[in-house]
């Protein structure tokens, strides 16, 4: 579900017309958060690392009204919840692509994610679903700390607004585990301010695990 925001009387509104104006309207911040909270607890409880980081940036992403903004025929609509449209790796090192369906609760975030990632092993098909607006696209690169990072763009992307959060290989520094995280938004719908309140949200989120 979704409400339509009233442009006229929406206070970004001059700020949607300049960025609109672009062609490649889109910005993305890079940085490393410290997960050790979340990486000691999936160790201790046998969970998996990458779903339990997954769960926290959509716990934080649902927190921030801006990253439930899209922009759908010249319309901009703020959706109710968000959703992770996630990635699938297959046995030939293939991907197709899933829903991970937000819940509040981690045990049935991964419940539902790993049944999701099995029908999709299964059937090699990607579900439709996941390529909805209600979601964000989340990417795993597990091999590579990244420092910075670039997503592909069709031709006519440039009212694409589905933030990208892509999750890299974390490593250790000073005794802390720390995760290489990329954010990739529509400068049209939100600021830098709006991806400093989703990083404390996630700090909050990782910390309450």
């Amino acid at each position: 579900m979704y409400k339509e925001i009233d442009l006229q009387n929406w206070s970004r509104l001059d700020t949607y017309k300049h960025f609109s104006a672009f062609e490649l309207p889109f910005f993305n911040i890079c940085n490393n958060v410290d997960i050790t909270p979340v990486y000691q607890k999936c160790k201790i409880n046998n969970l998996s690392v990458s779903l339990a980081l997954q769960y926290c940036c959509l716990q934080a992403a649902n927190a921030v009204d801006e990253f439930k903004l899209r922009i759908l025929d010249n319309k901009v609509v703020q959706y109710d919840v968000i959703h992770a449209g996630a990635i699938v790796l297959l046995p030939d090192n293939n991907i197709r692509f899933c829903l991970y369906e937000h819940t509040a609760d981690f045990a049935d975030f991964q419940f539902k994610a790993e049944n999701t990632r099995q029908e999709v092993l299964a059937t090699r098909q990607t579900q439709p679903r996941s390529q909805e607006q209600d979601v964000i696209h989340f990417s795993v690169l597990p091999w590579v700390s990244f420092t910075s990072i670039s997503h592909p763009r069709g031709v006519n992307s440039k009212m694409e607004s589905i933030p990208k959060i892509t999750l890299g290989k974390f490593f250790k520094s000073d005794g802390r585990i720390l995760l290489p995280i990329s954010v990739e938004v529509n400068h049209c719908l939100m600021d830098g301010y709006h991806l400093g309140l989703f990083n404390e949200q996630l700090t909050h989120a990782i910390h309450n695990f």
